[in-house]
């Protein structure tokens, strides 16, 4: 019986994980509006950080700021503390530009607070899915054509069908 309590948030996670996803996937290349350029950009820097950490990030076009703007206007704020106190540790010189080799060689010698960073980043306790969903139904205009997904996701968020999801207190990525 607890079992089945642990892989009803899971896979309630999991799926509301693969919505987020899909939206994103559908929507990255063109985003039409700022809401849709802020959500790609704060998923963009999720999936990016929590599969290959801080240092891919450094390749990328958005600069760190541009990724901290985003993480703050969909409600990532712990996120953001953190992406924030990494820009505090890069210099601004190295973070223009390509990735270079200053800058890999920065990242080398301060390999340990950067690591300290991200596990601080891992332990935040938001959970993005869910605040990135709220940022979608809250501007719900800026996404219409997913209007119809959005609304079978809040049907399936209800609390009636989702009782069980307090017995877990933790977000997806943390279970294992």
């Amino acid at each position: 019986m607890n079992s089945d309590r642990q892989v009803a948030p899971l896979s309630d996670s999991l799926n509301r994980e693969r919505l987020v996803d899909a939206l994103y996937e559908a929507i990255h290349r063109e985003p039409q509006n700022q809401s849709q350029r802020t959500f790609c950009l704060a998923w963009d820097l999720i999936t990016m950080v929590h599969g290959d950490g801080f240092e891919i990030l450094f390749e990328q076009d958005p600069s760190l700021d541009d990724y901290g703007t985003a993480l703050r206007d969909v409600g990532l704020y712990g996120t953001h503390a953190i992406i924030k106190r990494l820009t505090d540790v890069i210099p601004a010189t190295l973070r223009r530009g390509e990735y270079d080799e200053a800058l890999h060689q920065f990242l080398q010698a301060n390999f340990e607070a950067l690591k300290a960073l991200a596990w601080a980043l891992y332990a935040v306790p938001e959970d993005p899915t869910d605040v990135l969903l709220k940022y979608i139904t809250s501007n719900v205009e800026d996404f219409p054509e997913y209007r119809p997904i959005i609304a079978q996701h809040e049907q399936d968020s209800s609390p009636s069908k989702n009782a069980n999801l307090a017995s877990v207190n933790r977000p997806w990525w943390k279970l294992w």
